[in-house]
């Protein structure tokens, strides 16, 4: 009597490592997803360069949004509305919690240590930078929603200092 009971337990408890196992296999790699194309985004934002004249880097912060939100709807396969279309490698709906572009204009001289305690950002910025962070609900298999946040920063390191 005590074998049918002990052969559904172990059954019971490797589908459930199993499910487990994959669902955290699909949170890596919806996080990697995401982290890339940040990154690849933030990198995108840093070049509507406006001038360079007497050594400094002047970022408008409107046409860097822009390049940024359009890096990541072309890299992740998004509408405007930042909603996946059929056959996005994410799940859902991505969204950006915090923009900001550091250079000349915010009124800090590189190089100096950013920090972000929103977010829990800090690094040491050797020149004018930009920073985002996005986020993306995973749904899970229990009932409750689990978060993707990912955080990016991309410096335009100034040889000099």
């Amino acid at each position: 009597m005590d074998k049918p009971f002990y052969l559904i337990a172990i059954v019971f408890m490797f589908c459930t490592c199993w499910v487990l196992q994959e669902e955290n296999q699909l949170w890596d790699q919806q996080r990697q997803i995401l982290k890339a194309a940040n990154n690849k985004a933030v990198h995108a934002s840093l070049f509507p360069v406006e001038s360079l004249n007497a050594g400094t880097i002047l970022i408008p912060e409107n046409a860097a949004f822009q390049a940024y939100k359009e890096a990541l709807e072309e890299n992740l396969g998004l509408d405007e509305m930042l909603q996946p279309k059929p056959g996005s490698p994410v799940l859902s709906q991505i969204r950006i919690l915090h923009f900001e572009v550091i250079d000349e204009h915010s009124g800090r001289q590189f190089p100096f240590l950013y920090e972000n305690s929103e977010y829990h950002l800090t690094k040491y910025l050797r020149g004018p930078a930009v920073v985002a962070v996005i986020e993306m609900d995973f749904p899970r298999i229990q009932t409750f929603q689990f978060t993707i946040r990912v955080p990016s920063i991309y410096e335009y390191a100034r040889a000099d200092i």
